[in-house]
């Protein structure tokens, strides 16, 4: 290990090295005063072009912290802005690694993924103190999965673009492979983030890139360039896709060419792409995680017990069905409830339910952190969603 400020020491015990960014070394660490596990970014590269991105990120940190924080984005711990050694401290996550998500290609755990992410998008891009805040590389690499319990963090603020944070070297940030069209001529908005979004749910769910390294080009290229670069890409997703045309149409609105033509939020698109890909047939189960309100000994055995049954059932994006199930209803107050379900009201097919009802599970998805299942009724066949707790017990036929 490369030789440590011994201010750092004295504050920190370094564990390990997590990887070596532009700005320089990022540690695990833990927190000697509080016992904290923390990834410790040191500032140790002398470009004064690099040091206003470490800035920038920890100027960012801090509101967002002042204000309360977001649970999936980055958690501020402590800072050094005074003095050498210059840091930022943000609370550790103890991730899967990104080679095992691109590998498994869990379509549920995924999906929470991108419902996650968006959330913290839409945080920074309509409730963080200095708001609009545009992330400008939104990837993979910068989106931590907790390997216990499946939530998303988005890390790395450093290249990130507000009205009222500028960055002196006015120049083109992020990682061409996910950018938008606009981000290209430094024209990014909000919206330029949904669109990196959507790319990165496409890597998520088939394993790899949709767009070459250098993406749809550079700012040097012409419009013209650009626009026949990404009209190549629409082609290859409706190539891709071609039997799946809810989700090709969704992930197809989020990469649209005009900002203003791609989703009002990317909360909205998360949601849509989660409805899509149920209608176009892909298994959405449970998720092999626990809701952290359901965290006990018991809650992790059968988190182990899903676990196991997921992977078994579903180790690609097109895996097997859901095994079909009987379930007896228990009828409370369903009204209620149904009016939450996948779509939101009767049109989208929620089911309502009779106290003699025989009912048999056909699928399963998480919306909303909320489970629901797709049932079809004995006798009419109808078909149609209803929350999870309305069967309290089922068994598989």
């Amino acid at each position: 290990m490369e030789r440590i400020h011994g201010a750092l020491r004295r504050k920190y015990r370094i564990i390990r090295r997590l990887a070596h960014g532009l700005t320089g070394p990022v540690y695990h660490a833990i927190q000697r005063h509080t016992g904290v596990e923390v990834a410790l970014k040191v500032l140790t590269n002398p470009d004064l072009a690099v040091r206003q991105y470490f800035f920038n990120e920890q100027r960012l940190l801090s509101a967002a912290q002042a204000q309360g924080g977001h649970p999936h984005v980055c958690e501020l711990i402590e800072r050094n802005m005074q003095q050498e050694p210059w840091f930022i401290a943000t609370r550790l996550v103890n991730a899967l690694p990104l080679r095992a998500i691109l590998r498994q290609r869990n379509p549920t755990l995924i999906i929470q993924v991108v419902d996650h992410v968006a959330a913290a998008l839409d945080y920074l891009h309509t409730s963080h103190p200095n708001h609009p805040i545009i992330h400008c590389d939104v990837k993979p690499g910068n989106i931590l999965v907790d390997r216990r319990y499946g939530n998303a963090t988005l890390i790395d603020l450093s290249v990130a673009r507000s009205p009222h944070v500028g960055l002196v070297e006015d120049r083109v940030l992020g990682t061409p492979q996910y950018m938008a069209p606009e981000q290209l001529w430094s024209a990014e908005v909000p919206a330029s983030d949904q669109f990196a979004l959507a790319l990165v749910a496409w890597t998520f769910l088939t394993g790899q890139p949709l767009l070459a390294h250098q993406g749809l080009g550079n700012d040097s290229g012409s419009k013209e360039q650009v626009e026949a670069a990404w009209r190549f890409m629409v082609q290859e997703v409706q190539k891709r896709l071609p039997r799946h045309t809810r989700t090709q149409a969704v992930l197809l609105r989020a990469l649209a060419f005009d900002p203003q033509q791609r989703f009002e939020r990317c909360g909205t698109f998360a949601q849509q792409l989660r409805l899509a890909l149920a209608g176009d047939g892909v298994r959405l189960g449970l998720l092999p995680v626990v809701p952290r309100s359901w965290r006990s000994q018991s809650a992790r055995w059968i988190t182990a017990s899903l676990t196991l049954g997921f992977v078994l059932a579903a180790l690609g994006l097109y895996g097997e069905a859901v095994p079909k199930r009987a379930c007896t209803p228990q009828i409370t107050d369903t009204a209620a409830d149904l009016r939450q379900a996948p779509g939101g009201n009767a049109a989208a097919g929620w089911l309502p339910l009779r106290a003699d009802d025989q009912l048999t599970v056909v699928d399963q998805v998480w919306f909303e952190q909320q489970a629901w299942l797709s049932v079809e009724r004995t006798g009419d066949a109808a078909h149609g969603w209803i929350p999870a707790q309305t069967c309290a017990e089922w068994t598989q036929r």
